[in-house]
């Protein structure tokens, strides 16, 4: 997974002692039990330059993965992609805004929109596929619109709670992003099974958005 574009450096000094960090409380309470018994105003410059140091640290301590590019393919450059799943030589493409959102059956190879369902007054986002269906997000309206292969009817659809972004199949069922950092663990019926807290060093890594199980 792709964590951070920035080049891996050495860490040039040690993090303050005590920290465990999950929210910026959390680090100014740490921050302070190394400089106890200066004032708050004094403390504002340096929390803020040693918060930011902290935070580079810790993404240097995670592996990265940088991609090599393969292949080009055509693409519409009008389309605000929020999801991509492929499926026997097709792309099914999900767009997002206002009053143009959609989802797509694109020619992998071509780039020709084969297919295109207009989602009306909704902002599309994640979609994945699990066997004979597509599954489409709804970013606020709590609705997961379920499409059949390859004609993209509608056959249904799910609810769930809070915001939509990112959805990927896993053998069991679907994993989901909603922009916190927590990932939500669905059945096939969509029914929430679980979630889980994604950190990095004890920091919510938070507005995940787009996943891929593999």
């Amino acid at each position: 997974m792709l964590i951070d574009p920035i080049d891996a450096r050495p860490a040039a000094r040690t993090a303050p002692e005590k920290l465990q960090l999950h929210d910026d409380a959390c680090f100014e309470r740490a921050y302070v039990c190394r400089t106890a018994g200066r004032s708050m105003d004094g403390l504002m410059t340096p929390y803020r330059r040693a918060k930011h140091f902290l935070r580079d640290s810790y993404r240097w301590a995670v592996p990265r993965f940088r991609p090599t590019i393969k292949r080009v393919f055509p693409h519409d450059e009008g389309a605000f992609t929020q999801g991509l799943a492929y499926d026997n030589g097709c792309v099914y493409e999900s767009t997002g805004l206002d009053h143009s959102s959609s989802l797509r059956r694109v020619d992998a190879d071509s780039g020709a929109v084969l297919r295109s369902i207009a989602v009306p007054n909704d902002w599309a986002e994640g979609v994945a596929i699990y066997g004979n269906r597509v599954i489409q997000l709804s970013w606020k309206r709590g609705v997961a619109t379920v499409f059949a292969l390859p004609d993209l009817q509608r056959v249904g659809s799910y609810a769930y709670d809070g915001e939509g972004w990112g959805l990927t199949a896993a053998p069991n069922g679907f994993i989901m992003s909603d922009g916190s950092n927590v990932l939500q663990f669905r059945d096939r019926d969509f029914v929430l099974q679980r979630s889980e807290k994604i950190t990095n060093c004890g920091i919510a890594v938070r507005r995940l958005n787009d996943l891929a199980y593999a």
